[in-house]
């Protein structure tokens, strides 16, 4: 199935508004913009190219949904690349979980090497995302040293919450 894209201008969500965004708020704004017609969406942010008012994309938020109808956070853009719009989202036990059920529903292995985003910055390697829970995606991203450790505890459990 293909995401619904949701291409939203800073100027919109600033009328609105819905800064900054959150957890909750990007969860509303799939809720009520796709009313339970998608399971997966992609919330773009744009701004206009000042020269040729070409939108440029400047924050993505993906979100998917589980068959009792709750939203977990599947994809943070690091707030870097878009003026700190993303700061305020932060994922919870209930993405790490959804995470790994969906991984373990396609077959993959529990085994994993998360990395954590804030060492990465540390580094000097500035990751593109600040979370990257996307089944298809080979190493695993979250955003500080809590969470990788939570995420890593969730993988040694007998069975998943």
């Amino acid at each position: 199935m293909r995401p619904t894209v949701l291409r939203i201008p800073l100027a919109h969500l600033q009328a609105s508004e819905s800064l900054p965004l959150t957890r909750e708020s990007v969860f509303a704004i799939a809720r009520d913009t796709c009313s339970g017609t998608a399971h997966q969406v992609h919330i773009v942010v744009t701004v206009n190219h000042e020269d040729d008012g070409l939108p440029i994309e400047i924050a993505t938020i993906e979100l998917n949904s589980i068959p009792n109808g709750n939203w977990y956070l599947q994809y943070v853009s690091h707030p870097g690349q878009g003026s700190g719009l993303t700061t305020s989202i932060a994922p919870s036990m209930d993405d790490f979980v959804a995470y790994l059920r969906m991984r373990q529903l396609v077959g993959l292995p529990r085994a994993l090497s998360p990395l954590c985003a804030q060492d990465l910055d540390e580094e000097g390697l500035g990751p593109l995302a600040m979370l990257d829970l996307r089944c298809g995606s080979p190493v695993p991203v979250v955003p500080s040293k809590a969470d990788l450790h939570q995420l890593v505890a969730l993988t040694g459990l007998e069975s998943i919450p």
